[in-house]
């Protein structure tokens, strides 16, 4: 019989989930909390072998509950499309200097949700990619880049705000970001069940 975590390249034990965080180079930093997560519950139908990104998400369960503080706060989960044409990406991923491999304080990004039909007619490799589940954002020269993958795309509707989205993939560009190129999101809202 499969052991449930053979299909991943991780198991729960192998990470640490840093709540709270701002500055990564920080350890010390005031009202931050690391914790280790319970279980991974990965998609079914995610298929790791595949070269497309089908159902690329996994929900991390926790044993203990974690405190909300000034610095920990929850976010609305989308359970339907308010059909919201802009977002905001925050990550830690690579920036405009090519020496650092992160940035070590987060980016905020802001960025429109693009049609599939526009973003395919400027990047038809990305279109090998998409699946019904997913959907593009992006602007020129506005993008994300190595390291933003699982970052948080959030939108804004009656002054709160709600995870829409995670980034998923793009195309390599010649500097190894995508800002030329729109990306690929994970659509929570078709996902709502699973994530429950």
């Amino acid at each position: 019989m499969q052991n449930k975590y053979q299909r991943l390249a991780v198991k729960p034990q192998d990470l640490v989930l840093v709540f709270g965080a701002y500055d990564l180079d920080d350890f010390f930093e005031s009202g931050r909390v690391t914790v280790s997560p319970d279980e991974i519950v990965i998609h079914n139908d995610w298929d790791y072998s595949n070269e497309r990104y089908n159902d690329d998400i996994a929900v991390l369960t926790l044993e203990n509950e974690i405190q909300f503080s000034k610095f920990i706060k929850p976010i609305c989960l989308m359970s339907d499309d308010l059909g919201l044409k802009e977002g905001l990406v925050v990550a830690w991923g690579k920036g405009e200097d090519d020496s650092k491999s992160y940035e070590n304080i987060p980016r905020l990004l802001k960025i429109p949700i693009i049609s599939d039909g526009e973003c395919f007619r400027q990047n038809p490799l990305l279109a090998g990619f998409a699946w019904s589940k997913s959907f593009c954002a992006g602007k020129s020269g506005k993008g994300v880049c190595l390291g933003d993958s699982g970052g948080a795309f959030i939108v804004k509707f009656n002054n709160k705000f709600f995870f829409k989205g995670i980034v998923s993939s793009s195309v390599n560009s010649n500097s190894g970001c995508y800002t030329e190129n729109y990306a690929l999101y994970t659509d929570v809202v078709k996902y709502s069940g699973f994530i429950g």
